[in-house]
């Protein structure tokens, strides 16, 4: 023990007194192949959920208990599906007549450890490094025509079976795609949608950790939340003054968003406090934040933030305790908020929708109906976009009054009852 303590003192007084502190370098321990991975960066890599398996030919299974298949994509348009137990069973080996020590030759005598050392040089030199390739892939297409440049991916990670994803790219699109081969299809559609969600790339994509088809997107100046089978956000947040890098869940809070911005600071959106501004701001960095990563701990005494910056340092951030123990029916206030926003959104479309129709019917013989009457055909279209208006008025009047009702806003306050059109 006293020799241990000696040889830790010497070495820490070797440290003190080296001006430049070693950094060790670490070997993988598997490299894909270069002609059978991307041709471009990879832009994201995630892991699916325990037992998922694919095979060469596209099909989805579920195995044991545990993580051995991992999703990579870039901005070449292809999603790769790697197999690591396959890489595993590829690693080399010890070549026979390397082995040293205990041999025998031809004549049947022991092997010198000279001779065994010459067998490993023999072997290093002679063996080959093993393949390692994808076992599926996709390609990712936009509606226009050309690859997708995927920046980031989606996956349900809760349903195993699950093949549907999404994808955002560097033009701001999010595709909706599957990985599963059909059967009686030869070629396939795998990108069933695609969607202009942001001006920008896209930098965060990730599905809210308390409901499986509610997805977080973030690029350029904002966020926006969509809703699974929908073309059009649920919400979307105002525009910040300067560019959003990063976006995620709380893992805890189903209405807590973060995000980070390129000047270095993170904001807190709480949707059930506000919904037209951040909750908080604070200052991390005097460079950009780069990423974003919550720390996976069952303890709720505490929760902590990890923030990385432009500059390669590493921020740990503690969350105060409103921002980390939900409130009470959190979950429900939050689907009701969601369900809320999605109500708006289809009154909206329909009412778009209501305008366009009425417009090309009233256009189409509005020009012969005024030149009998003598009208000018633009107080006829002012008159009819008045009475267009007028209806969505009354529409929303009686939506409002539902709504009144609905939470009891119109409940006597001081002595007089709220007036309700």
């Amino acid at each position: 023990k006293k020799q241990i303590m000696e040889k830790r003192a010497l070495i820490d007084e070797e440290d003190q007194n080296s001006e430049e502190t070693f950094i060790p370098s670490i070997a993988p321990s598997m490299v894909s192949s270069i002609d059978k991975s991307h041709s471009m960066c990879i832009t994201d890599l995630v892991w699916l959920p325990a037992g998922v398996e694919v095979s060469k030919e596209g099909k989805v299974s579920i195995g044991k208990d545990e993580s051995n298949f991992f999703t990579t994509t870039s901005v070449d348009g292809r999603v790769l599906f790697w197999d690591m137990r396959l890489a595993q069973q590829k690693k080399p080996g010890p070549k026979e007549g390397a082995e040293g020590g205990s041999g025998e030759n031809a004549n049947g005598k022991s092997s010198s450890s000279g001779g065994a050392e010459s067998g490993r040089r023999r072997g290093k030199e002679t063996e080959k490094a093993p393949e390692w390739k994808a076992t599926w892939g996709v390609g990712l297409v936009r509606e226009q025509g050309g690859d997708l440049a995927a920046t980031k991916l989606s996956f349900n990670l809760k349903d195993a079976l699950e093949t549907a994803f999404f994808a955002g790219s560097m033009d701001g699109e999010i595709a909706y795609a599957e990985y599963h081969k059909p059967d009686d299809v030869q070629h396939p559609e795998y990108t069933k949608t695609t969607i202009d969600a942001h001006f920008g790339a896209i930098s965060s994509l990730q599905r809210s950790p308390f409901f499986e088809d509610i997805v977080l997107s973030v690029g350029e100046w904002s966020f926006k939340i969509w809703k699974e089978g929908l073309s059009s956000p649920i919400f979307a947040s105002a525009s910040a003054t300067t560019y959003l890098t990063m976006g995620c869940w709380s893992p805890t809070r189903p209405g807590v968003i973060i995000t980070a911005r390129e000047d270095g600071m993170i904001e807190v959106w709480d949707l059930l406090d506000r919904s037209h501004e951040a909750s908080m701001v604070s200052t991390v960095s005097s460079s950009s934040i780069t990423s974003l990563k919550f720390y996976e701990s069952s303890s709720s005494s505490y929760q902590l933030l990890a923030a990385g910056d432009r500059m390669g340092k590493l921020h740990i951030l503690e969350l105060p305790r409103n921002l980390r123990r939900p409130i009470v029916n959190e979950k429900e206030i939050m689907q009701a908020f969601c369900e809320r926003e999605l109500d708006r959104v289809q009154y909206v479309g329909s009412t778009l929708n209501t305008f366009k129709k009425s417009a090309d019917e009233h256009g189409g013989g509005l020009g012969a109906v005024d030149l009998a009457d003598g009208q000018d055909p633009q107080d006829s279209q002012q008159q009819t976009m008045l009475e267009l208006i007028e209806k969505s008025e009354q529409e929303y009047l009686k939506l409002e009054k539902e709504y009144r009702e609905k939470f009891n806003l119109d409940a006597p306050a001081n002595g007089e009852v709220a007036p309700v059109q």
